[in-house]
């Protein structure tokens, strides 16, 4: 069966609606750029690699924890940011242990070749050992670290330190009942 022929029918005029811009006819977006934040002050270590990694060093003025296992490397890390200091960025340094004795970190880092004698007698570094007899020790009420405090104080203020390390604080504590004590 055949189909009728029919006219073709024309459709009335539609109008034109006006097309939307693409995007990429659009001006570009704007984008708000960040306030950049402000970036902390830094003390480069020295240590190449570390400060890279670091954004430039460690918080200037501010207390870094380094914590560790034994033999992980704490002392010569602390040591290494002292040395530095003082002979890359005339930053002169406290290192104040409490477990290693003087000749025993000479000797150690002598090593890696630096020598403490020699920042010692520039003043360049103060190296204070300080013994606490665990033994002796007896809780009596509040630990007060003044006397601790003085000393180091007096150290800093000798050759006008930037750079301070105490290694490691942990041993202040690691005798008394209460540091074990998990109540």
């Amino acid at each position: 069966m055949t189909k009728p022929n029919r006219a073709p029918t024309t459709r009335p005029a539609q109008q034109k609606k006006p097309r939307a811009k693409s995007a990429s006819r659009l001006a570009p977006a704007v984008t708000p750029t960040p306030t950049p934040k402000p970036k902390l002050p830094k003390s480069p270590t020295g240590i190449q690699g570390l400060d890279e990694i670091l954004d430039g060093g460690l918080p200037t003025g501010r207390p870094t924890l380094i914590c560790g296992g034994p033999g992980c490397g704490k002392t010569l890390l602390a040591m290494e940011f002292v040395v530095r200091g003082a002979t890359l960025y005339d930053e002169p340094g406290v290192f104040m242990a409490f477990e290693e004795a003087a000749r025993d970190l000479s000797q150690n880092v002598a090593s890696i070749g630096f020598d403490l004698d020699e920042l010692i007698r520039r003043k360049k570094l103060v190296l204070d050992i300080v013994r606490i007899d665990h033994q002796d020790i007896e809780e009596s009420g509040a630990f007060d670290l003044e006397g601790l405090f003085i000393r180091l104080g007096h150290a800093i203020d000798s050759i006008g330190a930037k750079r301070v390390v105490l290694d490691t604080i942990e041993s202040l504590f690691s005798d008394l009942p209460k540091f074990h004590d998990p109540a």
